[in-house]
């Protein structure tokens, strides 16, 4: 019992730490953190020779294992969670121990998708043991086909092998192999971020985490340029690999903008993310005037992008003119990037993708009247 003000209160996590203290170690000391593995372990040996109630004792299990139970998002615009009985400081106390339990768990509870999915998470993120976490996460898809949240995980366990490879192999003492490699690891991550998006389309982390792919990508091409930042070089920003990222990061950002529900705390990461593309991106004005040139240098689908990429940087302008009365200004913004956005939706691959944002730009142009807009879109049909 506690005092809290003028009333006694019952803590039975303090209550329960206390008992465990004496229990494991006889004395009132940090030294039963270190007994607490094998404690589980006993536990979860005596659940798997009784046979009775496994289902419950299961749900039991996973309940001290839930790292759900405190969510919370990093600067990084990552989610953070933590399961008080294997992170906290009155926890488990190594990764040697962690591993024990969940090991030891995974064994006694093969079918628990739970169990065995955050297994694989903690064995990815943790303990860097890429080809062990597979294992057990594709287990669990195959368990449970169905889980909107795996395709999400998994396609963490191929981010966080991604930032591993990239740290331990600067851009500029790159081999060829590992640059496959790095490719081949952002493909799979996006490819499994794109399956999560279309099991949940409101989901921020569906968007946010991809978004980060390619903000980390973003920058590792930047280093491999010898560029600190794009300010210090903004014609960088349009380089025909950064293109091609910027690009697929911001139609994931418009994505998200659409899908997710618009209150803070659905979006609270994925804004975080958004803005630390801006970020990279640099200054607005700046940026077109390296996109225009960009433009008129490139040929084919390098060209494409770019234009795309224009068009987005322009109607963002335009909106920003628009809203200080700069009408003229907003107006010539959005000619010019409906025209160029026109132009790129001439190759069909684009056209899905982009005819949003072309119609955001020429709605906002006042010449432009109900059958020029039929014909424009009866035009990209064709």
């Amino acid at each position: 019992m506690l005092r809290e003000g003028d009333i006694w209160v019952c803590r039975h996590d303090q209550l329960s730490k206390t008992i465990l203290q004496r229990y494991l170690s006889n004395a009132f000391s940090d030294q039963y953190r270190y007994e607490l593995a094998g404690f589980m372990c006993r536990i979860l040996n005596a659940i798997s020779d009784g046979g009775i109630g496994k289902e419950i004792a299961a749900d039991f299990i996973w309940a001290v294992l839930n790292p759900q139970v405190e969510a919370e998002a990093s600067a990084g615009g990552e989610r953070q969670q933590q399961s008080r009985f294997i992170n906290s400081e009155d926890g488990l106390p190594t990764p040697a121990n962690r591993y024990q339990v969940f090991k030891k768990a995974s064994e006694v509870f093969p079918a628990h998708a739970l169990i065995i999915s955050h297994f694989g998470k903690y064995l990815s993120e943790a303990e860097r043991k890429f080809g062990e976490a597979d294992g057990y996460l594709m287990r669990t898809y195959e368990l449970e086909p169905g889980n909107e949240a795996l395709p999400h995980m998994i396609g963490k366990r191929f981010f966080d092998e991604l930032r591993e490879v990239l740290d331990r192999n600067p851009p500029r003492n790159r081999t060829e192999p590992v640059q496959e490699q790095i490719y081949a690891l952002a493909k799979q991550a996006h490819d499994w971020f794109a399956k999560s998006r279309e099991r949940n389309l409101s989901s921020e982390f569906g968007y946010t985490t991809a978004i980060q792919v390619n903000i980390r990508l973003i920058r590792d091409e930047l280093q491999r340029m010898g560029i600190l930042s794009v300010a210090a070089s903004p014609q960088a920003v349009a380089s025909d690999r950064i293109v091609a990222l910027l690009s697929e990061a911001d139609n994931l950002v418009a994505d998200g903008q659409c899908y997710i529900e618009p209150r803070e705390g659905s979006r609270r990461v994925f804004s975080q993310a958004r803005d630390m593309l801006h970020q990279l991106r640099g200054d607005l004005n700046t940026a077109i005037q390296c996109f225009r040139q960009h433009v008129l240098a490139a040929r084919g689908v390098s060209k494409a992008l770019a234009q795309i990429q224009l068009a987005r940087l322009l109607h963002e302008r335009g909106e920003m003119n628009f809203a200080r009365g700069e009408r003229g200004k907003a107006g010539n913004d959005f000619k010019e990037g409906a025209d160029e956005l026109f132009d790129a939706m001439q190759d069909p691959a684009l056209k899905f993708k982009n005819i949003k944002l072309w119609f955001d730009c020429a709605r906002n142009l006042p010449s432009w009247r109900r059958t020029d807009f039929l014909g424009r879109i009866h035009q990209l049909h064709e």
